[in-house]
C-alpha cells in the first residue's frame, strides 16, 4: 500500500467505522477495536499538527508584515540621512553597512541587526538632526519587533516538528492496524461473511480508469 496522507487516513477510517455501525462485524471485532483506538489517536495527533501549523502561519504572516514596516522605516531613515548630507549613492556608507538596495534584499534577521546598528549610530552621532534621530528611533523599534517575532517563531517550529514526528509514529501504527483489519476481513470471507471486506472498504477503493485510445485513422 502506498504511503497515505492524513486526509486519506481519515477518510478510510471514518468510512470503515460508519459501515461497521450497520453491518455485523463480530468476526473482526478485535482488529476493528484496535484500529479504532489507533485511528482516534491519529486524528487527535493530526489535529495537534494542524493547530501548530496555524500558529506558524500566523507567526510568518506577522513577520512578513513587520518586515514591510521595517523596510518602510528604513526608507524614511535613508531619506532623513540624505537630507542630513550623507551621499545619495549610499547614505549608509559611513555606518559600514551595505547600501539601502542591498540591505533591503538581506535576510530578515541580518537586515534587522544592521538597521539597529545604523539606528544606534545615528542616535549617538552629533551630526544627526532631530529628524534623522526620530527616523532612527522608528527604524530601531521596527527592527526590534522583527527580532522578537523571529525569537517567538522558533519554538513554534520546534513544537510543530515534534507534533509531526508524533503523528507519523502513530501513522505507522495506523498502517499496521489497518493491514491487520483488512486481513481479518478477508479471512472472514471464508468464515461466512463474504461481503464484509467490501462493506468496510468499498467507499475508499480506488476505481481503475481505463485509458480510452483514440481511433486510428483509416488508410485511404
Amino acid at each position: 500500500m502506498p504511503k497515505l496522507g492524513p486526509g486519506t487516513r481519515k477518510k478510510i477510517g471514518n468510512a470503515a467505522f460508519a459501515a461497521a455501525t450497520v453491518i455485523d462485524t463480530h468476526l473482526v471485532r478485535d482488529a476493528l477495536g484496535v484500529f479504532e483506538a489507533t485511528h482516534t489517536r491519529y486524528l487527535a495527533a493530526q489535529a495537534t499538527v494542524e493547530t501548530h501549523e496555524r500558529e506558524l502561519a500566523a507567526a510568518e504572516k506577522a513577520l512578513r508584515e513587520a518586515e514591510r514596516a521595517m523596510d518602510s522605516a528604513l526608507d524614511t531613515l535613508v531619506l532623513a540621512l540624505t537630507m542630513d548630507g550623507e551621499p545619495r549613492k549610499n547614505p549608509l556608507r559611513r555606518f559600514k553597512v551595505p547600501s539601502p538596495a542591498v540591505l533591503q534584499r538581506a535576510a530578515v534577521t541580518n537586515k534587522a541587526k544592521m538597521i539597529r546598528r545604523v539606528a544606534e549610530a545615528v542616535q549617538d552621532s552629533k551630526r544627526s538632526t532631530d529628524n534623522s534621530r526620530r527616523a532612527a528611533l522608528a527604524a530601531d523599534t521596527a527592527a526590534s519587533a522583527i527580532e522578537q517575532l523571529v525569537a517567538a517563531k522558533a519554538p513554534i517550529q520546534i513544537t510543530l516538528a515534534t507534533a509531526r514526528v508524533v503523528r507519523d509514529v502513530i501513522g505507522r501504527q495506523w498502517d499496521a492496524d489497518l493491514a491487520r483489519l483488512r486481513l481479518d476481513a478477508r479471512i472472514a470471507a471464508v468464515e461466512g461473511a463474504p461481503h464484509l471486506f467490501a462493506m468496510l472498504f468499498h467507499s475508499v477503493q480506488r476505481k481503475s480508469r481505463k485509458r480510452v485510445r483514440p481511433d486510428k485513422p483509416q488508410k485511404p
